[in-house]
């Protein structure tokens, strides 16, 4: 176990996650004929209880963990995201 900092970002659909220095991601989302964006509502791709899934764009996903044979640099990729927030407690 390794302790890092986390910062998670979204706003209207655009995202960014930040993990340490070792995940990198920023998704920007698709969007309609008027621009609105796209979202899918009760649907199996919303992992988030009473959040929309953004259906977006990873305009970056960088994961640097050589130690557990995950490294990689991808571009471009389809991606989903939600709103969430997390609450945390220091117990060290």
């Amino acid at each position: 176990m390794e302790y890092a900092a986390i910062t998670h970002e979204v706003h209207d659909g655009n995202g960014k996650l930040t993990i340490g220095d070792v995940v990198h991601s920023e998704m920007h989302p698709y969007t309609g004929p008027d621009g609105s964006t796209t979202t899918l509502r009760d649907s199996l791709f919303s992992t988030v209880p009473g959040s929309p899934a953004y259906v977006a764009v990873a305009d970056k996903h960088d994961v640097r963990l050589p130690q557990y044979g995950m490294k990689w640099s991808l571009e471009g990729r389809n991606a989903i995201q939600a709103d969430y927030k997390i609450a945390h407690t220091e117990t060290r």
